[in-house]
């Protein structure tokens, strides 16, 4: 199965916040069907509730990444033009500004109203939603995935959910979108549409 990244360069990039593997040999190795992508295995685990509650203590200036790492390898497809949506509440998050195959941004950002950051952090603490939190300074993930980076404005990249590269993943996705303004659904559209469905 592929594998989908909420965090790139050109050659081997390495999306901020989201740490994809440089090592092109370690990450060709093929993911079982069942196994969860690597740093989910091995990195940190939050616990939900604590992980709701300081991001609740923290709603106005919330921060959701959504990132998507479609090549095993890190490099850049250049088919795809949004590899990273940041949202934020209370002021547009500032991005890495960087280029891709295409010559535009490979990142986008868009302000979040108070009443989209109420919605997004109710969806966050509905059951499932949170699976497989943990802090974002663990290790590298080498295979394909998806990713929902949560923080604040301080702290943007303080814990991560890494997801499958896979149709459920797209789902939960498609999810944040649905609780989003008609004005910021598109950007969510386009960077989840190499995700398989």
């Amino acid at each position: 199965m592929r594998w989908l990244c909420l965090a790139v360069a050109l050659t081997a990039p390495v999306i901020p916040g989201c740490k994809c593997a440089k090592d092109g040999a370690a990450a060709s190795a093929a993911p079982s069907s069942s196994a969860p992508p690597q740093a989910a295995a091995s990195a940190s685990p939050a616990d939900p509730r604590a992980v709701l509650d300081e991001l609740t203590q923290h709603a106005a200036t919330l921060r959701v990444t959504l990132k998507v790492a479609p090549q095993v390898n890190g490099r850049l497809d250049p088919k795809i033009s949004l590899y990273e949506l940041h949202l934020g509440a209370g002021a547009k998050p500032k991005t890495s500004g960087r280029i891709g195959p295409s010559m535009k941004p490979i990142a986008d950002s868009a302000e979040l109203s108070q009443a989209e950051a109420k919605a997004l952090l109710e969806w966050l603490g509905r059951p499932g939603s949170l699976d497989g939190v943990t802090r974002a300074d663990g290790p590298s993930v080498s295979q394909r995935h998806a990713s929902v980076v949560l923080g604040w404005t301080e702290d943007p990249s303080r814990y991560v959910v890494v997801l499958p590269w896979a149709p459920a993943s797209a789902q939960k996705l498609d999810a944040i979108r649905a609780l989003l303004s008609a004005e910021h659904r598109p950007l969510v559209e386009t960077l989840t549409a190499p995700l398989p469905r």
